[in-house]
């Protein structure tokens, strides 16, 4: 079987599903995938994450939350709730949908244990809340 990536040969052993030849490969082919689902549109990454952070804010807020935004970007959290004097630590991050309809973000290691929620906007303005956030806080 051949490798994705560089057409080269996957090594004998190797997964019987593995698609790539090395996890180099494995890389390249998955930011291939990114960027044809996710054209370069000439932002800075930085501003197309803040303009997640206040879209998933502004959301938030339309649905009657209380809602913080960190000052600093190397806080543990990107935002936070007020829901009943608790403090819900929420997570931003810009995904896309597969070809198959998946929804697909990162979740880097370094985000175990520091969010209690994801909020994930793809590029056509859509925000996933993992787990779910039900409609208007009451």
């Amino acid at each position: 079987m051949l490798c994705t990536n560089c057409n080269g040969d996957i090594p004998a052993g190797s997964r019987p599903w593995a698609k790539t030849c090395s996890k180099k490969c494995s890389r390249e082919r998955a930011f291939k995938v990114y960027r044809e689902m996710n054209p370069p549109t000439g932002l800075a990454t930085a501003t197309v994450g803040a303009i997640a952070e206040l879209a998933v804010a502004a959301d938030l807020m339309g649905r009657g939350y209380e809602v913080f935004r960190a000052l600093s970007p190397s806080c543990s959290c990107d935002l936070a709730l007020n829901i009943d004097g608790r403090l819900i630590r929420v997570e931003v991050r810009t995904g896309y949908l597969t070809k198959g309809g998946r929804l697909t973000y990162p979740r880097p290691k370094s985000d175990d244990g520091r969010n209690d929620i994801y909020a994930v906007r793809t590029k056509d303005g859509a925000i996933t809340y993992i787990p779910t956030i039900e409609g208007e806080k009451k």
